[in-house]
């Protein structure tokens, strides 16, 4: 047993961080204070960080943009990297961006802008699709094997002509979970 010089407490030797330099063989606080000092001290850079670019937010912004004007390889290398890497660990923003990109090739093949955001023109937020689309698993989905099977537009965006037609059609009720080869064979139909 050993006292915290921090907290106070007596507690067990597993409580303390070892070290050889002192002559007991554990530093004096315990862990729970190391991880508190460290905490704190975490949030008082931050809270300086957010303090500083508040005070200073034309500099930064102005250095940010300078930056990626200068290291454009590196800023495409780093954004490629972040967006691969949420698309295979996030299943909700895998969705989005699948379906934002569907979405604008049916708006720029109907020679039309895409007025409003994707999350506006499916009319729920990413859990309700999630959830929309599971109810409508069939024996064999899960989103571990998601690429086995598509999210289908029920009516397809193709056969939308005007801004209206495809803003309706792009709401999470016409969407569907398709296996892929049923989606490729269904095509525009």
């Amino acid at each position: 047993m050993k006292t915290c010089t921090i907290c106070k407490k007596e507690k067990p030797l597993s409580e303390f961080h070892k070290s050889k330099a002192l002559k007991s063989g554990y530093k004096g606080d315990c862990k729970l204070c190391v991880k508190a000092r460290k905490q704190a001290n975490r949030d008082k850079i931050l809270e300086y960080s957010r303090k500083y670019y508040q005070e200073n937010k034309s500099q930064c912004q102005e250095a940010s943009r300078r930056w990626r004007k200068n290291n454009k390889k590196a800023k495409a290398k780093s954004t490629t990297e972040y967006y691969n890497n949420r698309r295979k660990t996030d299943d909700a923003f895998r969705i989005l961006t699948n379906l934002r990109s569907r979405l604008y090739r049916a708006f720029k093949s109907a020679s039309l802008n895409k007025e409003h955001s994707t999350k506006e023109l499916l009319g729920c937020s990413s859990k309700e699709l999630r959830t929309h689309i599971e109810n409508q698993f069939i024996d064999g989905m899960s989103w571990d094997n998601y690429g086995e099977w598509h999210i289908d537009h029920i009516i397809p965006l193709s056969s939308g002509k005007t801004q209206e037609e495809i803003n309706k059609l792009c709401h999470y009720t016409n969407l569907q979970p398709l296996w892929a080869l049923d989606n490729l064979i269904k095509g525009n139909r």
